[in-house]
């Protein structure tokens, strides 16, 4: 669903899990790009310090799209399943969201307001912190083909969609209007085949400028924008010069260094984005302890931690990053000597 072309009528959970399965062949044919993008040479950035923290101690159908939001909670889109969870930073479930169409992206903005892609209706849901629904963007049910990540450029705006069979990236207001979309479907440069994830960050430029990433899935590159849409600069591979298998997820760190989830190739790389330089390897593929099988949603949440969906693990990966921190004790000790635990950390309520 979030990574090739499939039938909308086909039951929800066949559909994901037959597109997760699906990966493998259609990741193994080349595409072949009509512009060389930046790849490899020589970068003063330095790799990240990756330190393997184990699996989140839940288990999910089939997780997707990755957020987190200022506290450490964990947001998980759980499309075949029709919800999303909602993890502490302890890996405990505090909520969850039911009755959803096909969740295939999330997002929280700093003020509490939580996106969600709803693929089956082809719209993005727009909620408070208390799951009380706010609007849609735009139209609301089909105002996308399919969408499939959503970034935030701050607390006032925009919102920037990707629609992977729309072949573009659409943005809108926080007040849910549609401002303005760019890309269309080709191999050129500003174009798409197939959009699959959009990542806002500050990379060069004025200070405070904004660019926005997307992985262009099919044309095998990751090509950058200003924040009106105009086309920069790409890294990638290309069909002599393999690098993504099939690029899905995007994230960023505090240190410039962009995240790249592959899908085909069951690992996160690590990249200057400014030259295209691999900067490390994270995980591999496999079942096993730290191993990715089909890699998807990424975040990386205040503690420093990156988390990694593993579609076809059924679980999310944890890797501290650098002089990470784990989350502060439960308990609160008084001045008295009392002790008490944290109960609404324990507390889980269905909307």
């Amino acid at each position: 669903m979030l990574f090739s072309r499939v039938h909308r009528r086909r039951p929800a959970a066949q559909r994901w899990v037959g597109c997760a399965l699906a990966l493998i062949g259609v990741g193994a044919s080349s595409p072949v790009l009509a512009q060389d993008c930046l790849w490899g040479g020589t970068s003063s950035m330095e790799p990240p310090e990756v330190t393997p923290l184990g699996a989140q101690n839940q288990a999910f159908p089939a997780p997707g799209r990755l957020a987190v939001d200022g506290v450490g909670s964990l947001y998980v889109a759980d499309p075949a399943a029709g919800r999303v969870l909602v993890l502490d930073a302890w890996g405990a479930v505090v909520n969850v969201k039911i009755g959803l169409l096909e969740p295939s992206a999330v997002a929280v903005g700093g003020d509490g307001s939580i996106y969600v892609a709803e693929a089956g209706a082809g719209r993005v849901s727009v909620f408070d912190a208390d799951w009380n629904f706010v609007q849609y963007l735009g139209a609301g049910d089909g105002e996308f083909v399919l969408p499939n990540d959503i970034a935030l450029a701050s607390e006032v705006g925009p919102v920037y969609v990707s629609d992977g069979d729309g072949h573009q990236v659409r943005v809108y207001s926080t007040s849910g209007a549609f401002e303005f979309a760019f890309g269309e479907k080709g191999t050129a440069p500003g174009q798409f085949d197939f959009p699959a994830a959009v990542y806002v960050a500050q990379l060069g430029g004025p200070p405070g400028s904004v660019r926005v990433l997307v992985a262009d899935q099919n044309n095998d590159r990751v090509q950058i924008f200003d924040s009106s849409g105009t086309y920069l600069w790409c890294f990638g591979g290309s069909a002599a010069d393999r690098v993504f298998g099939r690029i899905v997820g995007l994230t960023g760190d505090d240190s410039g260094r962009i995240y790249v989830s592959d899908a085909f190739q069951g690992h996160v790389q690590v990249l200057d984005p400014q030259l295209g330089v691999v900067l490390a390897t994270i995980g591999s593929f496999g079942s096993g302890a730290n191993q990715l099988r089909t890699p998807l949603g990424l975040v990386i949440d205040p503690f420093n931690r990156l988390m990694v969906s593993a579609v076809n693990n059924g679980r999310v990966e944890q890797f501290g990053l650098d002089e990470f921190t784990l989350p502060p004790s439960t308990e609160v000790i008084f001045e008295d000597g009392f002790e008490t635990g944290n109960l609404d950390r324990w507390s889980l309520s269905v909307q």
